[in-house]
C-alpha cells in the first residue's frame, strides 16, 4: 500500500468526516440466507458479464445465483458455474461485482484491512483464486456500493501471465477441489500483482472495492465444468487471530459458527464461520475487542463463553457441543424430532436429507441421530448476559 502527498491529506480528511470518531467496530458480514435473484443478481455477475474473459468461455454453464444447493452456514450460497473453451490460448475468469442489483462493488477494508469468503470447489480439479480490487478511494461503509472508478489490482496473486499491458491468468491462492476452503486476504501485507493498474494497491481513504474475483486453473488442461459455491463474506479491519477446540458426536469434528456480542452495545453483533481440523481445532479472524462469545455447530446447541477478550492471539479452552437442535432454536425438543422424523432414513444427497437432523455427522439420518436425540432431550443451551 502507497500513501503521499496533498491526495494523501485530502483522503484522509474525507475519511475522517465520513467514518465514526469512537473506536467503534468496522465489520460486514453476509451469509446469503435473506438473498435470492435471478443469475448474476447478487454480489456477482454471470461469468459470461466481463469482456475480458467471456470470450474464454463456453456457453454454458453460465451461473451465478443464490441457491440451496450447498451451503456453509445455513441453507444458502451463491452457486458459480462455469466452462472454459478447449480452443482458447488462455484459461482464466474475471467474476465481475460490476453494478451488481445486490451487494454490487462492495467496499472492502485495505488499510489494516481483512476480507474472507468460505469457497466450494466442486471441480473438477484444484484452482487459483485472487481478489481483483478497483481502486476507488472510497469512503463508503464496508459492504456498500463504492463505485466503478479507478485502476484494478490482483490481491492475492503471486503472479500473473502478461498480454499487452494487462496481467490475465492471475496465480492467486489455492482452492483444492472437493472441499470447503476459508479464502482469507490480510489486504496490508498480501502480494499484489497489476491488472489495469501499477502492481501498488493504492489507497488515501483506507478503503477500495472488490471488483472481480480472478480465476484460473491450476492444470490449465482441465477446461471444466467448474462449479464453485461461496458463502460467508466477512470484512473487519484491526483483526486478531481468535482459536480454539470442538468435541461432538459428529464422526468428524463440524464446521462451527460463532456468534460475537461485544459488551460495548454501540458495537454490531456479528457471526463468524469456522471450518475445523480433524482435531476439532478452528482458527477465525476477529476484530479486537471484549465480547460474549457464542458457539454452536449446525444442528448443537450454543455455548456461551462470556466475557473474551480480543487483544492479540486467544485460544479458548476446549468446548463440548451437545447435539439434536435440528431447527436452531437452542432448545432439544419435539420440534426437532419432527425434523428427525421427516429426513429418517435419507442419506445425503436424497431429497429428504437434511444436516440439520444429521446429528453424528455420518451422511444418513438414521438409529444413531435418534439415540443422540433421545439421550439430549429436553436440554437448552446457552443464554447471552
Amino acid at each position: 500500500m502507497k500513501m503521499q502527498g496533498p491526495r494523501y491529506l485530502a483522503g484522509l480528511l474525507a475519511l475522517m468526516i465520513a467514518l465514526p470518531a469512537t473506536a467503534q467496530i468496522q465489520v460486514f458480514t453476509e451469509n446469503f440466507e435473506s438473498r435470492s435473484g435471478g443469475n448474476g443478481a447478487v454480489l456477482f455477475r454471470q461469468p459470461s458479464f466481463s469482456g475480458s474473459t467471456s470470450g474464454l468461455l463456453a456457453a454454458s454453464p453460465n451461473v451465478a445465483q443464490v441457491l440451496t444447493e450447498r451451503a456453509l452456514s445455513g441453507s444458502r450460497a451463491i452457486k458459480v458455474s462455469w466452462q472454459w473453451r478447449d480452443s482458447t490460448a488462455f484459461t482464466w475468469l474475471r467474476l465481475t461485482t460490476f453494478n451488481v442489483a445486490t451487494l454490487g462493488n462492495p467496499a472492502i477494508p485495505v488499510t489494516n484491512g481483512y476480507v474472507e469468503m468460505q469457497v466450494y470447489n466442486a471441480g473438477p480439479a484444484d484452482l487459483y483464486v485472487s481478489l481483483g480490487v478497483r481502486e476507488t478511494n472510497t469512503v463508503a461503509a464496508l459492504g456498500a456500493n463504492s463505485g466503478t472508478s479507478g485502476t484494478i489490482e490482483w490481491v492475492g496473486a503471486t503472479a500473473v501471465t502478461v498480454s499487452g499491458t494487462s496481467g490475465i491468468e492471475p496465480k492467486g491462492k489455492l482452492v483444492p477441489a472437493g472441499r470447503w476452503t476459508t479464502l482469507g486476504f490480510e489486504m496490508d501485507i498480501e502480494p499484489v500483482q497489476f491488472f489495469t493498474g501499477n502492481g501498488i494497491l493504492e489507497t488515501f481513504s483506507g478503503r477500495a472495492t472488490l471488483e472481480s474475483l480472478g480465476i484460473t486453473p491450476v492444470d490449465v488442461t482441465q477446461r471444466g465444468p467448474y462449479t464453485i459455491y461461496i458463502d460467508d463474506l466477512f470484512l473487519a479491519t484491526n483483526v486478531r487471530d481468535f482459536a480454539g477446540a470442538v468435541s461432538s458426536d459428529c464422526v468428524m469434528p463440524p464446521p462451527v459458527f460463532l456468534e460475537f456480542r461485544s459488551v460495548n452495545p454501540a458495537d454490531p453483533v456479528f457471526t463468524r464461520a469456522a471450518l475445523t481440523n480433524e482435531n476439532g481445532i478452528f482458527m477465525v479472524k476477529v476484530p479486537a475487542g471484549t465480547y460474549h462469545v457464542g458457539i454452536r455447530s449446525r444442528n448443537s446447541l450454543r455455548k456461551v463463553i462470556p466475557n473474551v477478550t480480543v487483544d492479540g492471539s486467544l485460544i479458548l479452552p476446549p468446548v463440548t457441543l451437545v447435539g439434536g437442535d435440528a431447527n436452531a432454536d437452542n432448545v432439544v425438543d419435539v420440534l426437532d424430532l419432527d425434523v428427525l422424523i421427516g429426513a429418517f432414513d435419507a442419506v445425503e444427497g436424497d431429497a429428504g436429507y437434511t444436516n440439520r437432523a444429521d446429528f453424528n455427522c455420518d451422511g444418513a439420518v438414521d438409529v444413531l441421530d435418534l439415540g443422540i436425540f433421545i439421550r439430549n432431550f429436553d436440554q437448552a443451551g446457552d443464554e447471552f448476559p
